[in-house]
């Protein structure tokens, strides 16, 4: 199958500058410049097909435009991919956990008890403890220092907010 060359075009951000002898499901990967400096390697079809549109930085500025425009319109808390009342309600526990503590579950194949906790889409793994109340201490611990900053930070820009629209 013949290699249509996509030098110097433009797709999106990323503009074509080479193929290389890889391949991604017989498709042509091409090293591609972003406007940005970066360089990266693209598959041809997702070039074609706009999936891929830069090396990433264009994602970056529209979450970050688009956090400003929240902020803009008095909606602060669209901005933030965390569920501020799963926060608020730590001790909400889901059906299947066997611990009783949220982000504490046991490994079987250690036998320990492995703590977690997630906070705007990043999962932190905090260890492995052979005592439950060893792991619900480091548990607390992590909720004071993760969530708790957060909140007093998102309690106070959205009565600064309440305050301006008064």
């Amino acid at each position: 199958m013949a290699t249509i060359d996509l030098t110097g075009k433009t797709f999106g951000q990323l503009t074509a500058i080479r193929p290389t002898n890889q391949k991604y499901k017989r498709s042509t990967i091409w090293e591609c410049q972003c406007a940005c400096g970066n360089i990266v390697l693209v598959p041809v079809g997702s070039l074609k097909s706009a999936n891929t549109k830069s090396c990433g930085c264009l994602t970056s500025e529209l979450s970050h435009n688009k956090a400003l425009k929240m902020i803009a319109e008095n909606k602060p808390e669209m901005m933030f991919q965390t569920n501020i009342s799963k926060i608020r309600h730590v001790d909400h526990i889901q059906k299947n956990n066997k611990s009783g503590i949220r982000g504490v579950c046991w490994r079987s194949d250690i036998s320990r008890w492995r703590v977690s906790i997630t906070f705007q889409k990043n999962r932190y793994n905090l260890g492995n403890f052979k005592v439950i109340e060893d792991a619900a201490k480091i548990r607390k611990q992590a909720e004071e220092r993760i969530f708790g900053g957060f909140l007093d930070w998102y309690d106070a820009l959205t009565t600064e907010k309440q305050k301006e629209g008064e």
